[in-house]
């Protein structure tokens, strides 16, 4: 940084000396976790009644159920399902059957939420799945009381999810000139996300580990630069290697993932990067970490049958053709995207129109944007990919399409699906001097899109369980339901952290102000010199 830069940004350079970029981005993201945590009632997130009881016996030490059978699935009679039992050191007492599925109620018919501090059994249906993010989120319940202990798991779950991101953010945003690959990161952090990582639900944090490693892996692949400086190759190391490690061990279906991912990035490599890899001794070790995760997830997998979790028809009863199964997901797609995006709750309320139109503009800028700079082989790892996101949960459910119901849904094919957006970005980084000033224009558009399609999705929702959808549109005056704060408060702090993710997200990208997601003082207007 020279003197003169050092004039003209010295508020910049004092916030650097106090806190790290890292850790700038961490907070704004973790408070917008957070609000959805204190915001969403208990249970309200799909499936967290089940992940709760398991999160707690896994923090508690108990890895395996204390007893297991087949039962009444959740599709009705005609089906079967695998409950796991555990001894849990608290039992959270809430009837939060009573507005699930039905927007027009508030959570106030669930009474008030309270908990019993003696051990007694949970049951779940999340048996088999792999322990680490239980393990992770779940320690809270065994130190604190209820019912405070359950606000906790939630926020050490935000807290996982904006440590990912953040940690994506600036594996983007340090090692480019114009940085757009970070668009990408803030298009594929959609509202589902934080809603999800918010609650105790493994799929937030799959996700988030997925953002992580797909960004990571871009830059070491296809940056020849970071790749050489080793204090920086050590860095991006390290979080691809946690990244790897985490999704690999997330959910039963992760290490697929892990392995679809480092392909589809190798398509894209640059020799010069791969070559300084294949010397690096920390990418061996990583790589070899990540295949270690890899091969416990496979051996965890094979013993303890997750797929017997699933919801499966039972003896006799009439199955579907597997056509029929395919014809039914691949038509399913527009609603997969619709998923990503945000469905909330039980899936009982969809992402407010805004949200949708503020996301499906901000994709489709990137795509036509980079689809048409892009080379050859650019093109062809776009494409694929788009047609890899539609094919491949039709060929993970082929195979038990006559034994198991049919439950997929667009959360399941996130860490893949994230991947487009950000090679997207990466596409624009690479040739930002043949998009000339569109570049900034770009970066302005879904910075704001971002920020205001996260805010309306989060009043939408808190609206929706605060007086329900047919109540008063100014919601935090008349409230029925009380979250754990305020409404006021908390409509205030999602407001603020989305814009400051937007505001400072587009500094840190256009570089014509501070921001404190970058190292030292933002890029001035010569950072877009060869793009003039």
């Amino acid at each position: 940084m020279t003197s003169t830069e050092e004039e003209q940004h010295p508020r910049a350079r004092r916030w650097r000396r106090r806190v790290s970029p890292w850790w700038c981005c961490f907070l704004v993201l973790f408070a917008l976790g957070a609000v959805w945590s204190l915001t969403t009632p208990p249970f309200g997130a799909p499936d967290e009644a089940s992940q709760v009881a398991k999160a707690m016996a896994v923090g508690h030490g108990n890895l395996f159920p204390d007893e297991q059978g087949e039962y009444l699935g959740g599709s009705g009679v005609e089906t079967r399902q695998r409950l796991s039992v555990y001894e849990v050191p608290v039992t959270y007492i809430y009837d939060w059957t009573c507005f699930i599925a039905q927007p027009a109620k508030t959570a106030a018919c669930a009474g008030v939420f309270g908990g019993d501090e003696k051990s007694g059994s949970g049951s779940n249906y999340h048996g088999g799945y792999p322990p680490l993010y239980y393990g992770l989120v779940g320690w809270p319940a065994s130190v604190l009381p209820s019912p405070q202990s359950f606000y906790f798991l939630r926020l050490v779950s935000a807290a996982l999810v904006a440590a990912f991101i953040a940690s994506a953010l600036q594996s983007a945003i340090a090692h480019r000139r114009s940085r757009l690959l970070a668009l990408g990161v803030l298009v594929g952090a959609t509202p589902g996300l934080f809603a999800l990582g918010g609650s105790i639900h493994s799929s937030g944090f799959e996700i988030a580990a997925a953002i992580c490693l797909w960004t990571t892996l871009l830059v070491l692949f296809t940056e020849p630069d970071a790749v050489r400086a080793t204090s920086r190759r050590r860095r991006l190391v390290v979080r691809a290697t946690i990244a790897g490690a985490a999704l690999a061990l997330a959910r039963p279906v992760s290490p697929i993932w892990v392995v679809l991912i480092a392909l589809i990035v190798l398509s894209v490599a640059r020799r010069d990067a791969l070559r300084a890899l294949v010397r690096a001794r920390s990418a061996w070790i990583g790589t070899a970490l990540v295949a270690l995760a890899c091969a416990i997830a496979g051996v965890w997998i094979l013993t303890e049958q997750p797929d017997r979790d699933f919801i499966r028809y039972a003896p006799g009863v009439g199955r579907p053709e597997r056509l029929v199964v395919a014809r039914t997901m691949a038509g399913a797609l527009g609603n997969h995207v619709r998923d990503m995006v945000g469905s909330f709750g039980w899936s009982e309320l969809s992402a407010p129109t805004s949200t949708m139109v503020a996301w499906v503009a901000s994709i489709s800028v990137l795509a036509v944007l980079a689809l048409t700079i892009a080379k050859r082989r650019e093109r062809l790892a776009l494409i694929g990919l788009g047609v890899a996101i539609w094919v491949v949960p039709i060929l993970l459910v082929m195979p038990t399409a006559t034994t198991h119901v049919n439950g997929w849904v667009g959360r399941y094919t996130q860490p893949l699906a994230v991947g487009f957006p950000l090679m997207a970005g990466l596409v624009l980084d690479h040739h930002r001097e043949r998009i000339g000033t569109i570049a900034k224009g770009t970066t302005t558009f879904v910075a704001v899109a971002v920020g205001v399609g996260q805010l309306t999705a989060y009043a939408t929702v808190a609206h929706r369980y605060v007086v329900g959808t047919g109540g008063p549109i100014l919601y935090p005056f008349h409230v029925e339901w009380a979250p754990r704060l305020p409404a006021w408060f908390l409509l205030v702090a999602a407001a603020a952290a989305c814009g400051a993710l937007g505001y400072w997200g587009r500094a840190a990208l256009v570089g014509t102000r501070p921001s404190p997601f970058v190292e030292g003082v933002p890029l001035d207007r010569r950072a877009f010199a060869s793009i003039r």
